[in-house]
């Protein structure tokens, strides 16, 4: 197998301290006992942070794996994976590393190669192990590198445990463990701040202090949205206004979540779907009917449906009201749009 450089970053956990701790989630994950946690939702979610809590609070080896566009290449992935777990587990690697050397092709030879590799991590890896897979969206459409990640799903001893984080929904066999319990999912309805975590997060943002029926109204301008509200964090040290004035101002063109959300969302968006979304915002509500019945010039039956499948898919800032029928878009990113259209 063709060797590549190890880009160490991949395999460095963030660093997190600063952040606010997800408590009510790490218990969650404290007590289960399920093999696969997923933590599936949309950018500006702090997926990566709560994994990396979970991480950090894990008794045993663990490994980190910043996944990227670079694997989708199988040969990539196992070399970053190889050099995390020998990091992670004392003595291991010679037996994966010879497989790799006699390896020409490792893709036609993926199921030989991962099974080395598993019994080699279940000799050496005495404590349990955690592996960690932040942005799988990467690889989530590559078969190569996320078949290797269902056999460790599939074959690892259910002693140790697999993390993913991904804005998509990960296209993993999952059936099986969903039946078993050995799977914990946690999604953008668990990933919203509370009240206790939006009252944390504002601490020291102003004084007085932000009263119940403050911190709600807050709440509920961003729909509970991590990365909204730490943004307008920095709007409240030097002026108390309401949450409506100072997120219009955030999302009007020079501010700070629309900057965010031009980099993180809009940027990978096609023409097309870019169009649809943003005539889609004009309504509070989005009726499946009447927007197929408003894009008069398309006469594609279920135009609108395709588009609103693949948004939600996508985790694009649109919820299911009725699924199939009825849909909001997260209410900043409904401004977004709607300012984008004019």
């Amino acid at each position: 197998m063709k060797k590549h450089s190890i880009l160490t970053s991949k395999l460095t956990p963030p660093d997190c301290s600063q952040m606010i701790m997800r408590q009510r989630l790490l218990e969650i994950a404290e007590i289960s006992a399920e093999r696969l946690v997923i933590i599936c939702a949309g950018a500006g979610y702090g997926k990566t942070i709560i994994m990396e809590q979970l991480r950090s609070a894990y008794s045993g080896h663990s490994v980190w794996y910043q996944l990227g566009p670079e694997d989708r290449d199988p040969s990539v992935f196992l070399t970053h994976l190889v050099e995390g777990l020998s990091r992670a587990v004392p003595d291991f690697g010679s037996q994966i590393d010879h497989a790799l050397m006699n390896t020409e092709n490792v893709t036609a030879d993926h199921e030989n190669i991962m099974m080395v590799l598993v019994s080699e991590i279940i000799e050496f890896a005495k404590e349990p192990l955690v592996l960690c897979f932040d942005e799988f969206r990467y690889i989530n459409d590559s078969e190569p590198t996320r078949v290797a990640v269902q056999f460790l799903v599939n074959h690892l001893p259910s002693s140790f445990r697999i993390m993913i984080t991904s804005r998509e929904k990960p296209n993993l066999l999952l059936g099986r463990l969903r039946s078993q319990r050995q799977l914990l999912e946690f999604d953008t309805s668990d990933l919203r701040f509370d009240l206790e975590e939006t009252a944390k997060l504002f601490e020291g943002s102003c004084s007085p202090l932000l009263a119940e029926r403050e911190l709600n109204a807050w709440i509920k301008a961003t729909d509970g949205w991590p990365v909204a509200l730490t943004l307008s964090k920095n709007q409240l040290r030097s002026n108390r206004r309401l949450p409506e004035e100072i997120l219009k101002d955030l999302v009007d063109a020079r501010g700070s979540i629309a900057a965010y959300l031009a980099e993180e969302i809009w940027a990978g968006l096609s023409e097309k779907l870019k169009d649809f979304m943003m005539r889609s915002s004009l309504p509070d509500i989005i009726d499946v009917d009447i927007c197929d019945k408003t894009l008069t010039e398309h006469k594609e039956i279920n135009y609108s449906m395709k588009f609103l499948q693949e948004t939600e898919d996508r985790n694009l800032m649109i919820f299911s009201l009725e699924r199939g029928k009825r849909y909001r878009y997260q209410p900043l990113v409904r401004q977004y749009l709607c300012r984008k259209l004019h």
